[in-house]
């Protein structure tokens, strides 16, 4: 038997390909959640990706968990859109809001606050300007505590040294209980936590800064405007949304409460603690 005409087998081809992927999932594209170089470690893959899980839930769409290995890897990213959801400190979501189209969604309830602390018996330092051509412990910029200090100083030539420390708040209490400077900067959350009553009475508070808007999850125009409402809802209104959230919580905010919806408003401004205090932002 002749084999069909090719002009007939082209409009039959063509109608079962359509009918093929008619009947085919529509694969919805996948969101990159991102978070500073802070937490490049297994506690950062505990705290985060359940809660990237848990949004890939809430939106249908896969989530996925990512981490810069450093900071000038992060800037690039933030300032190429890589990130559709980011959580991150006040000065970095105004950084966003100043820069791009992200809206900061949920937040860490307590206000962040950070004390510069001096030994107890170092009578020498009793105010902030006496920290002037000293060493201060502390963790490096473009971490908000680091520009908490240089805020307190707006004459960047009357501004204290800095001794920089990675491995978080402990390793710049541990340098600052060393001798290798005469103050340290400490999250007022560690300082009243983490440290031990013998710790705290080796300390005198010289310093605490204002009060800041804690940490926030915020989301870019790749993510829709009803993803937005649904994330806020999930992470503020539900209990698989507090369990997905609990390490991070019981990690930056103790005692660990429930995450609160927040807005622009909030964050505006804080880009200015970073811009022109560290290079390249």
């Amino acid at each position: 038997m002749p084999s069909p005409a090719p002009s007939r087998c082209v409009p039959r081809l063509a109608a079962a390909l359509l009918a093929l992927l008619l009947a085919a999932p529509i694969r919805a594209a996948e969101l990159i959640f991102g978070v500073p170089p802070l937490e490049i470690t297994l506690d950062g893959q505990d705290i985060y990706r359940p809660l990237a899980d848990y949004l890939g839930e809430v939106l249908r769409r896969p989530v996925r968990y990512e981490v810069s290995p450093d900071w000038l890897s992060y800037q690039r990213d933030l300032r190429e859109g890589r990130y559709d959801l980011v959580f991150d400190g006040p000065h970095l979501v105004g950084w966003r809001l100043a820069h791009s189209d992200h809206e900061p969604l949920v937040r860490l309830p307590s206000p962040l606050r950070y004390h510069i602390v001096v030994r107890a018996d170092d009578s020498r330092l009793r105010q902030l300007d006496d920290l002037v051509g000293h060493k201060v412990c502390a963790l490096a910029p473009p971490e908000l505590s680091a520009l908490m200090l240089y805020d307190g100083f707006l004459n960047p030539a009357r501004q204290p040294l800095q001794e920089t420390f990675g491995g978080g708040f402990g390793a710049v209490f541990d340098g600052l209980r060393a001798g290798r400077c005469v103050a340290a900067v400490l999250l007022d959350n560690f300082y009243e936590h983490d440290l031990s009553a013998q710790d705290r009475a080796g300390l005198r508070i010289l310093h605490t800064t204002p009060e800041l808007p804690n940490q926030a999850l915020s989301a870019g125009p790749r993510v829709s405007a009803d993803e937005r409402r649904r994330i806020r809802m999930a992470l503020t209104e539900s209990s698989a949304g507090n369990q997905a959230s609990a390490r991070l919580r019981a990690k930056f905010d103790r005692p660990a409460r429930s995450l609160q919806a927040t807005a622009a408003g909030e964050y505006i401004g804080y880009h200015v603690l970073l811009e022109g205090a560290v290079f390249g932002w």
